[in-house]
């Protein structure tokens, strides 16, 4: 409910303090309504929780160590709404859900 224009976002991702994807949530197939209404569709969302889906031009590479920081800021404002910093870890074997 803060933010006035969800179709007009800018997200993110650095990889070692270097932009490597820049885009909006203006450039996404689906809208930000369509998608909420869907995802709540299937589970409960709550106040703060992200939905994070595809990724703009710029996909590459990362390596064991690598900092990876991703974030959604208004366009054309410092105004930063959210950021997410995480490590690249090496991963033994094949990806497994937990859950």
């Amino acid at each position: 409910s803060s933010i006035a224009d969800p179709s007009n976002l800018q997200l993110w991702l650095k990889i070692n303090g270097v932009f490597k994807q820049n885009g909006t949530t203006n450039d996404m197939i689906f809208g930000v309504p369509q998608l909420i209404e869907h995802v709540s569709s299937i589970m409960t969302l709550e106040e703060g929780d992200l939905i994070l889906t595809g990724t703009p031009e710029g996909v590459g590479p990362i390596s064991a160590g690598d900092a990876i920081t991703a974030g959604i800021q208004v366009p054309d404002s410092e105004q930063t709404l959210a950021t997410l910093d995480l490590k690249a870890v090496d991963r033994n074997g094949p990806y497994s859900f937990d859950g």
